[in-house]
Order: C-alpha cells, then sequence, then structure tokens
C-alpha cells in the first residue's frame, strides 16, 4: 500500500508540476518494512554452518534474473502466479532494455535434508561495463553459480565471469539454462563446460534448468546447500561486517552488509573504519525480498543497515563497521576493501530543459552512491554554461546512468560526445594525463602522445570469422592467439585502440555477425599514437565542447560528419553561418548557412536604380555590424544528433 502511494504521489507531482521528483527509492522497492511470521524473521535459526551466501554470474542474457525469481518462487518468497514478470529486474531502464545493470539482492530459506537453510542470493549484470558490480558482489559470497545458455554455449563475459571468481576462490556452480529453447545443444554445452579447464567439473555435476516451465530449480536450490561452503566467521567473535552495496531511499543512506563476524542489532552504536565516524543502528534487516526489519544480523548473513547515514562520501564500498564497545579502533583489522576500477570513457552532461545545475549535482550525487563507479567534476562550457565531466566504465555505462537521471530523478541532461583518457610525455620523460579536449597538448610541449590500449576477446561462430578479422584490421586491431572452444566456434584474441571501442566497432562487429558475436575487453597500458585535435568553428569562435581528440587518419573524416551534421541540425539566422572543422590550424571541412533577409526593396515599385541600390547598402552595412556583434548558439538538438553518429 505504501509503494502504491508513493508511486501515486511522484505521479501526481509530476502532472501538476510538470516535472518528476524523485521517486520513493532510487532502487525500485518500497521504503515500507514489511512484518513477517515470527518463524520466518528469527534470524537465530540460522547460525553460519546454516547459512549460503551466492551470487549468480553469466554472459548477457542468459537467463540469471529468470532463474533468480524461479528460486524466490520455488521458495515461496515470491508467489507462483503464472506471469514472466521479473521482479529482481526493478529499475525502469532494466524493465525497458530486457538487461540488469544493478545487482540485486534477496533472501530466502530451503529445506535440505531435514534442516532449513538461509540461502542470501544476488543476482549481478552481464554487460561487460558493469563487471565492478559482479567483482564486489562476489565479496560477499562463497560460491556462484555459472550459468550457460543452452543455444549459444560458452561467451566472452562467461569466461570473464569464470576467471573473476576463481580470483576470489569462490566453488563455481556450472548450470546450463533454458534448456527448453527451439535450437538448444545442451550436449554440446555440456561439452563445452566439462572440457573447460578453469571449471574442473564432472559432466554429471552440471545441472540442467528451464526456469520459465521451473524445471531444475529444486536441484538447484540442493546443489547450492551440498556445494556452497558455509560462512567461516566466529559467531562468538567481536562484530565485523563489510559494505558491498548502498542506495539513497528518500531522505537517508541504506547499506548493505555482509555480518562477517559476531552480530549486529538495533540500537548498536557502529564505527566506521575508513572515516571513523559513529552511528546509531535504527533498522536493520534482510531483503525478503523487500526491506524487512528483522531487529538483527548474525554471522555470515546478508542485509541492510540504516543508520542515519546522509552523505554519499561516508558509503564507501569495501568499508569494514565494529562496534567500537567491543574492540579499539587500533585493533581492528579491516578487510581488504574493494578497489573501485578507473573510468575508462568520459562525457560532459549539462542540464536541459528546465533542470538547473543544482538538480543535476544532486541527482547525480545520490545516484552515484548506488553506482560508485561513476566520477564527476565540474566543467563550463561557452555553449551550454555549467556542467559536470562525469568518467563512465563505457558506452553501455554512460547511456543507462543519464537514463536514470532522466527516469529517477526527473533530470534532463545533454550529453557531449565520448572519448577516452590520452597520455602525453613531456620532453623530460614525465607523463601527462588528457582526459579532455580542452587539456590537449601539442608539441613540442610534449614529445609524443599515446593511446589506451585493450585486450579483447571475441567469441564468434566460424561462418562470420573472416568478416570479424577484417573488420579488426579496419579499425587498427592485431590478432594475437586463435582458440576453437567448441566446433562451430571461434574465440579471437586480440589487441586494439580502446578508442575504436568508444566509437563505431561494437556496432558494426554486431552488424557484420547478425548479432551472434561476443566481446569482452580489458584495458593493458598505453601505445604510441599520431594523435591530433579536431575543433569545429561557429563563426570563428570554437565550440568547446564538440572538439574531439582522434587518430590523424579519421581526423578529416570526423571534422566532416561533425561540420554537415550541425548543418543538418541548425535553422538559416540573421547573419551567414560559418561552420568549420579545423586539425592543427588547417580548415579541413566547411559549410554554411545563408542569412535570413527582408525584401527591402518590396516598397520600390519603379523610379531610379540608385533608390532600391541605397536601400540594398543600409541592409548590408547592418548585417555586417551584426555579424560582428551577434554571438550563435548552439542547438541542443546538435548533441542528441552527434552522439548518433558515434
Amino acid at each position: 500500500m505504501h509503494k502504491f502511494f508513493g508511486q501515486q504521489v511522484w505521479l501526481w507531482r509530476r502532472l501538476l508540476l510538470g516535472k518528476p521528483s524523485a521517486q520513493p527509492s532510487c532502487r525500485g522497492f518500497s521504503t515500507h518494512f514489511q512484518k513477517l511470521p515470527d518463524s520466518e524473521v528469527d534470524l537465530n535459526r540460522f547460525p553460519p554452518d546454516k547459512v549460503r551466501n551466492f551470487c549468480i554470474v553469466a554472459h548477457i542474457d542468459h537467463g540469471k534474473t529468470t532463474l533468480s525469481d524461479a528460486l524466490l518462487k520455488t521458495t515461496g518468497v515470491l508467489p507462483q502466479d503464472g506471469t514472466d514478470k521479473l521482479y529482481l529486474d526493478k529499475l525502469q531502464v532494466e524493465k525497458e532494455r530486457g538487461i540488469t545493470v544493478k545487482a540485486q539482492t534477496a533472501s530466502m530459506t530451503h529445506d535440505w535434508k531435514g534442516e532449513k537453510y538461509l540461502l542470501n542470493l544476488i543476482d549481478t549484470p552481464g554487460h561487460v561495463d558493469f563487471s565492478y558490480e559482479v567483482g564486489r558482489s562476489m565479496m560477499a559470497c562463497e560460491g556462484a553459480l555459472l550459468l550457460v545458455d543452452a543455444s549459444q554455449g560458452i561467451q566472452a563475459q562467461t569466461q570473464a565471469n569464470m576467471e573473476l571468481a576463481v580470483r576470489f576462490k569462490l566453488v563455481l556452480i556450472p548450470v546450463i539454462t533454458k534448456i527448453d529453447a527451439p535450437h538448444a545443444e545442451v550436449e554440446g554445452v555440456m561439452d563445452q563446460v566439462e572440457l573447460h579447464d578453469l571449471m574442473n567439473v564432472r559432466r554429471n555435476d552440471i545441472l540442467l534448468t528451464s526456469a520459465k516451465k521451473m524445471e531444475g530449480i529444486s536441484a538447484v536450490l540442493d546443489a547450492i546447500c551440498e556445494r556452497i561452503p558455509a560462512p567461516s566467521g566466529s559467531p562468538g567473535g567481536q562484530a565485523k561486517a563489510l559494505l558491498f552495496d548502498a542506495w539513497f531511499t528518500a531522505a537517508r543512506i541504506m547499506l548493505l552488509v555482509c555480518v562477517k563476524q559476531g552480530a549486529f542489532r538495533k540500537g548498536d552504536v557502529v564505527m566506521s573504519y575508513a572515516t571513523k565516524q559513529k552511528y546509531t543502528i535504527s533498522n536493520i534487516g534482510i531483503m525478503h525480498p523487500e526491506p524487512t526489519n528483522t531487529g538483527r544480523l548474525l554471522c555470515g548473513q546478508v542485509g541492510y543497515i540504516e543508520m542515519g547515514m546522509s552523505r554519499k562520501k561516508d558509503a564507501l564500498v569495501g568499508d569494514t563497521f565494529f562496534l567500537p564497545a567491543q574492540m579499539d579502533y587500533s585493533k581492528v583489522e579491516p578487510f581488504p576493501g574493494f578497489r573501485m576500477p578507473n573510468p575508462t570513457v568520459f562525457a560532459s552532461i549539462y542540464p536541459a530543459g528546465s533542470s538547473t545545475v543544482a538538480e543535476l549535482r544532486e541527482a547525480v550525487e545520490k545516484l552515484s552512491c548506488n553506482d560508485p563507479s561513476v566520477t564527476c567534476a565540474p566543467e563550463g562550457s561557452d555553449a551550454l554554461g555549467q556542467g559536470l565531466r562525469c568518467g563512465f566504465l563505457g558506452l553501455l555505462h554512460m547511456s543507462i546512468f543519464t537514463e536514470r537521471l532522466l527516469q529517477e530523478f526527473g533530470t534532463s541532461v545533454v550529453i557531449t560526445p565520448p572519448s577516452v583518457a590520452f597520455r602525453g610525455i613531456r620532453q623530460d620523460g614525465s607523463p601527462l594525463m588528457i582526459e579532455r579536449a580542452s587539456e590537449w597538448v601539442d608539441f613540442p610541449k610534449v614529445k609524443e602522445h599515446q593511446e589506451p590500449l585493450v585486450d579483447m576477446t571475441i567469441f564468434v561462430p566460424q561462418r562470420y570469422s573472416g568478416a570479424v578479422l577484417s573488420l579488426c584490421q579496419e579499425h587498427r586491431g592485431r590478432l594475437n592467439e586463435t582458440t576453437y572452444p567448441a566446433a562451430d566456434t571461434v574465440c579471437f584474441k586480440l589487441t586494439m585502440p580502446f578508442l575504436e571501442i568508444v566509437r563505431r566497432f561494437p556496432h558494426e562487429l554486431r552488424a557484420a555477425t547478425n548479432g551472434f558475436a561476443s566481446m569482452e575487453y580489458k584495458e593493458v597500458g598505453f601505445v604510441k599514437s599520431d594523435l591530433v585535435k579536431v575543433d569545429l568553428l561557429l563563426n570563428g569562435r570554437i565550440i568547446d565542447c564538440l572538439s574531439q581528440i582522434t587518430h590523424r587518419d579519421y581526423a578529416v573524416d570526423l571534422a566532416r560528419s561533425y561540420v554537415q551534421k550541425i548543418k543538418s541540425v541548425m535553422r538559416r539566422q540573421l547573419v551567414d553561418v560559418h561552420i568549420q572543422g579545423v586539425v592543427r590550424g588547417k580548415v579541413v571541412a566547411r559549410e554554411g548557412l545563408k542569412a535570413l533577409r527582408n525584401d527591402v526593396t518590396a516598397k520600390c515599385y519603379g523610379g531610379d536604380i540608385t533608390r532600391k541600390m541605397k536601400l540594398l547598402d543600409g541592409q548590408k552595412k547592418g548585417k555586417k555590424a551584426l555579424q560582428k556583434s551577434m554571438q550563435l548558439e548552439l542547438p541542443k538538438e546538435v548533441f542528441s544528433e552527434i552522439m548518433k553518429l558515434d
């Protein structure tokens, strides 16, 4: 009822004020804490040996969320209503795109061999841009379900998640999904999994499921209880908890923690190791699947804590919380923590429509609490005013973040074309990072420029291998290794400049393989490159937010495409419009729009020609004076059109 009422208030505010306010929660669930039966709430019934913490990992669209919902329905957490609605896809952008972009947590109970177990599930994203979500989810787990689609087999992100799980020393349970799909090749995919070096499993250990038909779900639950080890903490030890996620609700921050030892209860005074701040726990419980107040969290259990924290900078993922009444700060051994990945794609965002800079900053701060991998810094532009320079982990990450700003906070934004971080080497050999075109330093202040490289893995059916190799060569890729993980699948490992991935390569790869290719990549360093800066000029004035750094081979084509797109979007003005693309001081592309003119001679029906010439002369002088004083504004539609080019 509370969730329904909150959504109605938000909707009426949007209709009456013309702009949506922040929704009740940026995680998509109600902030009302439901009350469950005492038999379900009593966490004392679940000592560490009766707790299993696990995550579900897979390549994108291999059925993670569908299986998660099937587990929740089988254990009675969700009703078996026969609908295909995916409960754990809580964000609007997830429902619209059909992909998971945010790890979600839910607790359930399962009876195995006459004993009741508490299972804490974390459903993770599958796209490479959200690998950090998978990594920090694994910090709270002892095992993982590795899903493989029966019709697609092992894909690029399957391999990456496998390696990540091995690094975190998790127990892997291989699960083949969608066995009822029309093109499922169950035996062939089982061969892939059984023969894979990192899996080290027998054929009988591989589970077969169809989450839509609820087949094999009970076997998965039994395998979780049997194969995944229990948490190793001490129930009677000094209380310590690991923070691995956080998000803003209406006016406060909720923390998602895993209790590694001891216990935390409502009313306890806790302390953050990273900030040394003290807080009093006002609410504590588990996700079942909504926030459910249990009054305590015991050793090995995963749940939420609310304690009046209101600043994003205090919620540091990987932080250690403890009870100062039990141990002194100097004696606390913090958990290793979580190293946030460095952003790889940079773009500037500016408020659009009726949104203001203050609203944009507030929305970004709240959303980045839930997505801390985004970096932000103030930035100004002559064309767009004040905004923020943001760093993202990829193009999809950037797109999802800007969509969530609009959907969850009602903040419309204009975003500039994305770029990557380059590096210059000064004459004394010291490096200089260049994250935006305005920081560009040319010769002779630097002796060379460098661009980032990535190691890329591409899985593709063999019939497309020739097209993929040609495409990689066109985009300056260098093939390192070719393997054949299955009879009809080839795996290419190659090195490619990251700039190519930011621009067009993923789209062209998808088109060349009819969507059958999958890729995964990671940055590996920098390499010397022939880079130049492309400037766009509007009537001689540089449009700073459209300046780009690119390889010399692409500079002219990039300048021409931008100039033509600006001309197609701009309307004629009272003065002549000159649009130019400039590379190292040389104009390489030019377009123009003639000025609008009134017919000043319309009232002359005859007479001496000098009268008409006098009127035209006066108009010419007026246009010339206006040309000097008038500053043209670039339409904001230009940026959305240029984003389509990129």
